[in-house]
């Protein structure tokens, strides 16, 4: 039998003691290995900000320190004059002294345009009358396109004929119309006397229903009669001829 003094005994008591104390510091002193994504009881994580981010890729700080270490030059803050690029000072943003632009003009509703029938021209047997529209209101406004025009037989009456055929002779174009201004549309039609009084069926012309473009409101214009009264064919045997047609709004009260 081997007898172990008690005094080593002792040291080797002592020993296992310390070995297991430097393990267990070691242990604890060493870092945590944690993912908080895994954690059911942790929620959702959310995303790291820049700081945070940055915090991260440099490493873990030093034990004890309480602090990050500071960043590696490649993630050194930017300079001054790039952090004044992204960051523009609140005076030139919001600068008291810039000028408003100009107010944008809207479109000539119908409650501010007044409508006239002006005097007709007569070109290959068509006969050819403005469709006057006048800014009576106090600011300008903008009109574009072609206006609904239907001969009627007075301000909400019935109906006479089909509606004007939009005629695409020119392109519409915006038109600005300032208060007091007025522009036209041309109304075609065609000559009574030279198409034939059976295929025409004339009807006396005395009030026309006027959509100006993009309104949904007509304006009436009243057509005085006269010795050469505005006649519309009604037949339906015209040859091809369109009984009523209109173009596009165009600068000046008339076509000359």
């Amino acid at each position: 039998m081997i007898h172990i003094s008690r005094e080593r005994r002792r040291f080797s008591g002592l020993a296992a003691t310390t070995v297991c104390a430097a393990f267990l510091a070691a242990a604890c002193s060493g870092p945590a290995v944690h993912d908080p994504t895994t954690n059911p009881l942790g929620g959702p994580v959310p995303a790291a900000s820049p700081v945070q981010a940055s915090r991260l890729a440099s490493g873990p700080s030093p034990a004890g320190s309480g602090r990050s270490p500071r960043p590696p030059a490649s993630h050194s803050a930017p300079p001054a004059t790039a952090r004044r690029t992204s960051s523009p000072s609140p005076s030139a943003s919001s600068s008291p002294t810039t000028p408003p632009g100009p107010p944008s003009l809207t479109s000539c509703a119908t409650s501010g345009l007044r409508g006239a029938l002006g005097a007709g021209t007569v070109a290959a047997g068509t006969f050819y009358y403005p469709v006057q529209l006048t800014n009576a209101s106090a600011t300008a406004c903008t009109l574009f396109g072609y206006p609904g025009v239907s001969v009627v037989t007075g301000p909400q009456g019935a109906q006479i004929g089909a509606i004007a055929a939009r005629i695409a002779t020119f392109s519409p174009h915006l038109i600005t119309l300032a208060p007091g201004a007025t522009v036209h549309a041309s109304l075609q039609m065609p000559d009574p006397g030279v198409v034939g009084p059976s295929a025409c069926v004339p009807k006396t012309v005395q009030w026309l229903r006027v959509y100006p473009p993009g309104q949904f409101d007509p304006l009436y214009i009243n057509v005085p009669a006269t010795a050469d009264p505005v006649q519309i064919c009604t037949g339906s045997h015209l040859d091809g001829a369109t009984p009523l047609g209109i173009f596009v709004v165009m600068t000046g009260p008339t076509g000359a």
